[in-house]
């Protein structure tokens, strides 16, 4: 029965009925401060966690024997604070025997559980843990004793890992670490043996001080876990600056990017895809984080391991990155920074990506809309489809909200449409048809030129100042498909145009039956009589609506009756409504806008630059007074 009772006590201690209780207010020390703040200095210092680590050898004791805490372990983790606020966490091992551990020991002159109240630095720490008084062990076999128990007493570097120098935010590797760690047996007799064991990295080490964020020698600590005791040991390794390099790689953009920004300045860099598969909004970020480093004098460029075979795929949103209440092209530019610098990658490696992405703009009704003329994407666009790779544009859409107005193009170029002669000069922006589809977005002071190369063929925008010089036959338009201001067909023209709420519909060539929805003024002078008389004009306000007939019998002929007839733009019923394009553009040149002004329009309203200041009609001062000779109601 003694057996078993030394049994069921070695049991209870190695099941853990040691406990303990921590007391004590976390010890501070207090070093003096600096006055003159010429260098950093330690200002105080705070225990901020304890732990037991290893228990005494020896916790079963014969009656009257004295109190052995050999083994003894702590771990105590110091807080440094210094002058310039910052702080750091240090650890600090206390084993005994240690001048600061105190004891506090029971009589062990009777049986049973004995409490061990521990002490150290005078309160820092305190905890209580407990031993046992057991009677004589007689039958035990001094020739053969039992090993009770094998503690881990300690680890420590035997081999260093392979890497141990790292640049900055790269991710620390233990490979090739080894440890030696050194275990103790205790046996019934109360003797022990102490022996060592090599081991290499695995599963039960963890580390902690890898923030490598920073340059500098770090200190790493490994803690090796068995059988529920941890040891730890401590190694130091070195992190660099990285070295400069003129190209950063796509997929480890965060860890290659150097933390010194001054580096960046001025220089000439390239992102390099090293990935066939991009995201559009992850480069884009990737990209302005660059520009912003090198500045003005620097520059970005984008290159590809593989452009033939890249996509560059997902939703770029715009709204995060501009002030869209702000009317001045300086809120676009790092978009079109960015699509230029894809447009000259493509141009460099004679290779086109595929394009698969979006542009997302979330506008409020009461702001500018996104101008997607200011984003360069046109161009980008442009460029597959002028080289047969239209292809190569799996998907491209915008937001609703977005427009394509090439209005600050025209007036760059001073002027618009057509000349004094009703000839058409060529100033306005030409995007490609395919390029306009896939935009999806209102399209303004446009040209629109080529033939459908891709699957998409409806336009779902609305058109203002737009025309189409190809031919449009086989065209689509959605019942959206509305425009104000001038909408030409100069090309063969589609069986259903799109409605035009306010302004002229010219039909320069048709070579079937057409149907005009809507407009105040439609011009179908350019094309046969044959097939003037059997176009289709339907509008619900025909008192407002003007059309300009190839001549009298097609007049005379068409089922539909407008409020003014011309034939030719010469007036032949009706009223004077509208002045003809050739008067209002002899007004703009002569600027004898009272002359031409008194022509009556609907409501009697004047054509005077006083009355058009007036009623701050905003498209038709842009089209009358900033030199843009394009008409419109």
């Amino acid at each position: 029965m003694k057996v078993s009772r030394f049994l069921l006590m070695l049991i209870g201690i190695i099941f853990g009925l040691i406990i303990f209780a921590s007391c004590g207010d976390g010890g501070t020390y207090n070093p003096p401060e600096n006055p003159n703040n010429t260098e950093v200095t330690l200002i105080s210092t705070n225990i901020i966690s304890t732990e037991i680590v290893s228990y005494p050898y020896k916790t079963e004791y014969l009656l009257n024997e004295t109190f052995d805490p050999t083994g003894l372990q702590l771990k105590l983790v110091y807080e440094d604070i210094f002058s310039d606020r910052t702080t750091k966490q240090r650890t600090v091992n206390i084993a005994y025997p240690d001048e600061n551990l105190e004891f506090s020991v029971p009589d062990f002159s009777t049986f049973g559980e004995k409490q061990i109240s521990l002490t150290y630095n005078d309160g820092d720490f305190c905890t209580e843990f407990y031993v046992y008084v057991i009677e004589s062990t007689s039958n035990v076999d001094p020739e053969n004793p039992t090993l009770i128990i094998t503690t881990l007493d300690s680890i420590s570097i035997k081999t260093l890992p392979t890497k141990t120098e790292y640049k900055v935010n790269e991710d620390f590797d233990p490979t090739g670490l080894e440890i030696t760690a050194i275990y103790t047996n205790y046996y019934s007799d109360n003797s022990t043996m102490s022996y060592s064991n090599d081991i290499s990295y695995d599963n039960n080490m963890t580390f902690s001080g890898t923030d490598f964020s920073t340059v500098g020698t770090k200190i790493i600590t490994v803690t090796y876990t068995e059988n529920e005791t941890s040891q730890f040991a401590t190694f130091e390794i070195t992190v660099k600056a990285a070295a400069f390099s003129s190209t950063i790689n796509y997929t480890t953009f965060d860890s290659e990017i150097n933390s010194d920004l001054s580096i960046y300045n001025g220089k000439a860099m390239t992102l390099y895809l090293d990935t066939t598969t991009v995201n559009i909004a992850k480069l884009y970020e990737q990209y302005t984080a660059i520009s912003s480093k090198v500045g003005e004098k620097g520059s970005v460029s984008i290159s590809y391991a593989d452009a033939a075979n890249t996509t560059i795929e997902g939703e770029l949103y715009m709204n995060n990155h501009l002030n869209m209440n702000a009317v001045n092209e300086n809120r676009y530019a790092n978009i079109k920074s960015f699509v230029n610098a894809i447009k000259s990658s493509v141009l460099n490696s004679n290779s086109y990506p595929t394009m698969n992405m979006s542009m997302t703009s979330r506008t409020m009704s009461d702001a500018t809309p996104f101008n997607l003329y200011h984003t360069d994407i046109a161009d980008l666009l442009n460029l597959y489809y002028n080289n047969n790779m239209g292809d190569k544009i799996s998907s491209f859409s915008v937001s609703s909200s977005a427009e394509f107005d090439a209005i600050d193009y025209l007036n760059g170029k001073g002027g618009i449409a057509y000349d004094a002669a009703n000839q058409y000069t060529g100033n306005y922006y030409d995007i490609d048809v395919n390029a306009a589809l896939l935009m999806n977005a209102n399209l303004k002071n446009v040209n629109v030129t080529g033939a459908v190369s891709g699957e998409k063929n409806t336009f779902e925008g609305t058109f203002t100042n737009v025309r189409f010089g190809e031919d449009t036959t086989g065209f689509t338009f959605s019942d959206s498909a509305a425009g104000i201001g001038l909408i030409e067909f100069a090309g063969d023209a589609p069986s259903v145009t799109p409605r035009v709420n306010a302004g002229r519909l010219v039909l320069r060539n048709a070579s079937s039956k057409v149907s005009f929805q809507g407009g105040f003024s439609i011009d179908v002078s350019g094309i046969s009589d044959e097939n003037a008389i059997h176009t289709n004009i339907n509008h619900s306000a025909a008192s407002f609506t003007e059309a300009i007939y190839p001549t009298q019998e097609t007049a005379n002929t068409s089922k539909f009756t407008p409020s003014s007839i011309r034939v030719d733009n010469n007036l032949v019923s009706g009223p004077d409504y509208y002045a003809t394009n050739q008067q209002w553009v002899k007004a703009a040149n002569e600027d004898k806008w009272n002359e031409y002004g008194e022509k009556k329009y609907p409501n009697k309203d004047l054509l005077s630059k006083a009355k058009l200041d007036e009623k701050n009609n905003t498209l038709l001062n842009t089209i009358l007074f900033n030199n843009q000779k394009v008409y419109n109601s």
